[in-house]
């Protein structure tokens, strides 16, 4: 019988390499918490598991940073669908931290400590993104090129609980907002 749930709790281990699901083909969930010591995430570690419909990766305390250089390197893991990581990114979402999952419609990275994303970081799901939420971070400003393109099929982007400084340099992240105020919840300004 193949496994298809994976569940760690209290995990143990400071980094998570390329081949460490190996043999694991048929995992559809993995559930990992209390990762606290993990500092890096190697690019293609999860490209292996081409079943995978569900990931959730979970801190307990706040920890160092984690530094994700792409879950699934060049692979494309066309069945996920559900992505939640509550671990300190602070300025970690780069171009490729998403860059082989392109059919997940669910990202929760919310209490993450996010303050920066890269541009573009959100293109690789911007046709399948159903649901964003980036709440309870520390973004106070958002760059001009991560969301200059489309989501058609957005129904939530949840940013409640950041610390919004509206000024000129927000001014792009304005426009998409009101591109999309229908679906926004919590976007509220801190300063001025």
């Amino acid at each position: 019988q193949p496994v298809k749930k994976l569940t760690f709790r209290n995990f143990g281990v400071s980094s998570m390499v390329k081949g460490t699901f190996n043999g694991l083909d048929a995992l559809e969930i993995i559930n990992v918490n209390g990762a606290s010591k993990v500092d890096r995430i190697e690019a293609g570690v999860l490209d292996s598991i081409t079943e995978l419909q569900e990931l959730t990766f979970e801190q307990t305390g706040k920890s160092t940073e984690l530094n994700i250089d792409g879950f699934t390197g060049s692979s494309v893991l066309s069945k996920l669908e559900y992505v939640k990581i509550r671990y300190n990114l602070d300025t970690s979402i780069k171009k490729s931290t998403f860059i082989g999952l392109r059919n997940v419609k669910r990202l929760d990275l919310s209490s993450c400590y996010i303050s920066f994303i890269e541009d573009n970081s959100f293109d690789p799901i911007s046709e399948t993104i159903e649901e964003l939420n980036l709440s309870g971070n520390a973004l106070t400003t958002v760059a001009y090129g991560v969301f200059s393109i489309a989501l058609p099929n957005i129904r939530s982007i949840n940013v409640n609980g950041n610390r919004w400084d509206c000024v000129c340099d927000l001014m792009a992240f304005r426009l998409f907002i009101e591109q999309y105020q229908d679906n926004f919840i919590g976007y509220d300004c801190f300063s001025p």
